[in-house]
């Protein structure tokens, strides 16, 4: 009979309220989207910087950032707190990892369209 307090404590607890998603976090959808470019841009800028070792790769990285939160018009805050609370709801960044995966990459829109005009990521190398 004593038990019987400590398995009702145990089932209180396990039938905790779900994490609702808050409403300035990005929905599955738009951060899979997000992510993707972004892991895009990562990988373009390591591939170019090894190539060339003029190419600083912190700042090129931030002028395709830049590029893609434009793009989805989305803040870097509005990313940065989406990507924080996704990491702290792992079942929740599942989904988006998975549906991130599927797909041919060339649902991704070239990295150079999500650039303005004026930004350019990379300096031309001196003839």
């Amino acid at each position: 009979m004593r038990i019987a307090p400590i398995l009702l404590c145990v089932l209180l607890l396990a039938c905790k309220k779900k994490d609702k998603r808050p409403a300035d976090v990005l929905p599955p959808q738009a951060m899979s989207r997000v992510l993707r470019q972004v892991f895009l841009a990562d990988e373009w800028v390591a591939v170019r910087s090894e190539r060339d070792t003029s190419v600083k790769a912190f700042p090129s990285n931030i002028a395709l950032y830049r590029g893609i939160f434009r793009k989805e018009a989305i803040t870097e805050e509005q990313f940065r707190k989406s990507l924080r609370w996704y990491q702290d709801h792992p079942v929740e960044l599942k989904p988006v990892m998975d549906s991130m995966m599927k797909g041919p990459l060339l649902e991704v829109p070239p990295l150079a369209d999500t650039m303005s005009s004026g930004e350019r990521p990379f300096r031309k190398r001196p003839v």
